[in-house]
């Protein structure tokens, strides 16, 4: 009895063995089956992932959209970004409010001879 288990188990790795190396040298290797839906395991793209890979491929870097000012600056807690862009732009304005102010007025630039008479913007067309 010993001798036909010892022969079976003998033929059978045999025949796995068999058909191991047909599935080596044929498309199966190269193309597995799903065991549980028999489908091929092989994953064909769509137009759309194509598309998107190639979105995802060209996509700028995290320190590229900072220097551009798209992304914060990770560093400022999110909490108070908002309250310091709103300070920045405060600043800023503050600044462009005072540079006007110290703009001569057209008067003067007539005077020192940056206007002419006829490019006075406070007198009528």
């Amino acid at each position: 009895m010993t001798s036909t288990l010892a022969s079976a188990a003998e033929t059978a790795k045999e025949a796995l063995n068999s058909v191991l190396t047909t599935a080596i040298n044929t498309d199966e290797a190269a193309d597995p089956l799903d065991p549980v839906t028999g489908a091929s395991s092989k994953h064909v793209k769509s137009p759309t992932e194509e598309k998107l890979e190639g979105f995802f491929g060209s996509r700028p870097d995290k320190k590229e959209l900072q220097e551009k000012g798209i992304l914060k600056d990770d560093k400022v807690s999110p909490a108070i970004q908002a309250q310091r862009e709103a300070l920045k732009r405060a600043q800023l304005e503050n600044t462009l409010d005072a540079k006007i102010k110290e703009r001569p007025k057209p008067e003067e630039l007539i005077k020192e001879g940056i206007l002419s008479k006829d490019e006075d913007p406070t007198s009528p067309i």
